[in-house]
């Protein structure tokens, strides 16, 4: 009856919609019991003569069957058989109706107006659970025009009265369940139409939401090593500072600078070298804690920020310079790059490069970001004046 989406996404629409069709499905069949208890007031003035067997009908199918809707509404399955249920349930009552009337005796009131009543009630509900209430009385109101016609015609034309009562019921049972289909079609198609814009919405906001995501990592991150870059660094090291002024205890940064790196770049190229800053950056990140900051300053370049060492100067000289070695020793170990020469087949280079580390100690605000940084870029250059492959340490401030 209705064009499916294709199947993931056909899933995603009913579980977006499992809710509202719930709610609107318990209003129906709530009102629905609702109106046929209330009508069994009618029975005594329309079905005298079978008054009894009216109510069975009533009390012990037709309600029972509306109950059991509601209660089927709280169950997995209905979600997946909604349209056949409420059709079912909608039937069920014209059915209902039907029954009533075939007890009724040939004289008794119900074979004149339940028809055109209790039918126009179940139209009222098809489209109530289908299009809400505005609808609703629109429909209605057109149906009793229609209706209105039709007795006028019928009676202009001198039909009998047994006649114009079967022409009229016949009228409104084809345009109950006429309507009633075209209500669910018109509410399927739109609620079709509204999820598909809402899903193109929130794909375009999620699109949205990654280019951000993406300028800002751009803006704060080194796009070939996805490091931190020198504007997160200074808002790192400011933290460190602060925390370190907060609990007393000292800090470190590393300057470090990579001793065999330019004749790689000469020999093989960019994206050889590339390669190696790759690997330098995550044998860095494997050498410090989670709370420590790795970053990129630039060239073959980083910077190491150690948060949280002792209260004592010398032990967080120790804890610093035992940070250093373990980078050093982990950066000396051999790389094993793979490259392409000349675009052809792959190839394994072995590449052997050292590191020249410079240390500075620091705590709270005992100097600017840009004063800490100097110290330790200066402990880094006695490190390669020493013959590289060196750590250097500057903590005169403390000594």
């Amino acid at each position: 009856m209705f064009s499916s989406f294709p199947k993931e996404l056909e899933s995603a629409y009913q579980s977006d919609l499992a809710d509202q069709k719930r709610q609107s499905a318990r209003e129906g069949a709530l009102l629905a019991t609702l109106l046929y208890a209330g009508f069994a007031v009618l029975d005594i003035w329309a079905i005298p003569g079978a008054l009894m067997p009216v109510l069975a009908v009533r009390f012990l199918v037709v309600v029972p069957m509306l109950l059991w809707m509601i209660w089927a509404t709280f169950r997995p399955f209905f979600i997946h058989h909604y349209t056949t249920l409420m059709a079912l349930m909608y039937v069920g009552m014209g059915l209902g109706i039907e029954t009533m009337v075939l007890l009724a005796s040939p004289g008794d009131l119900a074979r004149i107006v339940y028809y055109a009543g209790l039918i126009l009630v179940v139209s009222a509900l098809y489209t109530w659970t289908f299009l809400g209430p505005r609808t609703t009385g629109a429909i209605g109101m057109a149906l009793v025009a229609i209706y209105l016609l039709i007795e006028f015609f019928a009676r202009e034309s001198k039909s009998t009265r047994d006649q114009i009562v079967v022409l009229s019921n016949c009228f409104f049972f084809v345009s109950a369940n006429t309507i009633g289909l075209l209500a669910v079609r018109i509410r399927e198609r739109n609620l079709r139409a509204l999820f598909m814009a809402k899903r193109a919405l929130q794909e375009e906001i999620s699109e949205r939401k990654k280019m951000e995501d993406q300028v800002r990592l751009m803006a704060f991150h080194d796009l070939l090593t996805n490091l931190p870059n020198r504007r997160l660094l200074d808002d790192r090291l400011q933290q460190a500072m602060a925390a370190s002024k907060r609990t007393g205890r000292f800090g470190a940064v590393m300057f470090l600078d990579l001793d065999n790196f330019k004749p790689l770049n000469d020999t093989y190229g960019h994206a050889v070298g590339d390669l190696l800053l790759r690997e330098v950056s995550r044998r860095l990140k494997g050498c410090v804690r989670e709370l420590d900051t790795v970053a990129r300053f630039g060239g073959d370049e980083f910077v190491v920020i150690l948060n949280d060492l002792s209260h004592q100067v010398d032990a967080s000289i120790t804890q610093a310079q035992a940070v250093a070695e373990k980078i050093r020793a982990s950066l000396s170990e051999p790389y094993q790059l793979r490259i392409h020469p000349n675009g052809q087949g792959e190839n394994q280079l072995e590449h052997h490069c050292t590191t020249s580390i410079g240390v500075a100690l620091f705590a709270a605000h005992d100097a600017s970001q840009d004063e800490i940084l100097k110290r330790s870029d200066a402990a880094m250059y006695e490190a390669k004046q020493a013959g590289r492959n060196q750590v250097r340490l500057r903590a005169s401030a403390y000594s």
